[in-house]
């Protein structure tokens, strides 16, 4: 093909036809930048479709991530919606509470929620503004589930846990002689019992079931953000 075009513009100079020869530089130059512009064309097509793979990639295990986020997310509502009930019965009638005779327990278990989800920012190669959005609102809600988190988890360990030391009301055998079953009986009922109508009691009661409502709250909103966003992102992907 070069030889070809070579030979015509030979022959055209060497008969003089400079205005032909003109138009066919012209012509060649004009095929030359034609030629540049598809192959540069062809590259970012290529780099386009290498940043849209990875991008599904990225999506596609971020949907994982989410789904065991949501998974744990429902077993900490459970558990706390559980603590919620026996505060509750300890509030209205502790006497005859149904929870404080199996489950008494859960007057000193705390409950942490472990994001696996964007631990502190978002993953790199995710090019959708609306996406991004989308997982920006949710990682700001995240954080709010967070601090609420840390703030019952401070009247779990510095009040409830204080009050059951204070009182004497551990059992220390309930560790050594059955370590399999460790924490089912480390709480005396007996001697809890005997401070059930007392105010310090009622406080704690009180203090724990504000956080306790607050965390649950937090916890649906963001099991029910994190559905919309598994959502959007399967969408985005099929669009992809």
């Amino acid at each position: 093909m070069i030889k070809f075009l070579r030979r015509i513009r030979q022959n055209l100079l060497t008969e003089n036809k400079f205005s032909k020869y003109m138009l066919y530089a012209i012509g060649e130059i004009l095929l030359v930048v034609i030629g540049i512009l598809i192959a540069l064309q062809i590259n970012n097509w290529n780099e386009n479709r290498k940043l849209k793979n990875n991008e599904k990639i990225i999506l596609t295990d971020l949907i994982e991530d989410l789904k065991l986020d949501y998974n744990a997310f429902n077993e900490d509502t459970k558990q706390l919606e559980k603590q919620l009930k026996l505060v509750d019965e300890l509030i209205i009638d502790p006497h005859n509470s149904k929870l404080a005779k199996t489950d008494i327990n859960l007057f000193r278990y705390l409950v942490y929620i472990y994001p696996v989800t964007f631990e502190d920012n978002i993953p790199e190669g995710i090019n959708n503004k609306e996406i991004i959005e989308v997982i920006k609102n949710y990682y700001r809600y995240q954080q709010i589930a967070l601090k609420d988190n840390a703030t019952y988890g401070n009247v779990v360990l510095d009040m409830s846990r204080p009050f059951l030391r204070k009182h004497g009301i551990h059992n220390p055998k309930a560790a050594v002689i059955d370590i399999e079953n460790y924490g089912q009986d480390i709480i005396d009922i007996t001697k809890l019992s005997k401070l059930y109508d007392t105010d310090e009691f009622g406080q704690i009661l009180f203090e724990l079931r504000v956080k306790t409502s607050e965390l649950i709250f937090d916890i649906e909103k963001l099991c029910q953000l994190n559905k919309e966003l598994v959502l959007r992102i399967k969408e985005h992907i099929n669009s992809m």
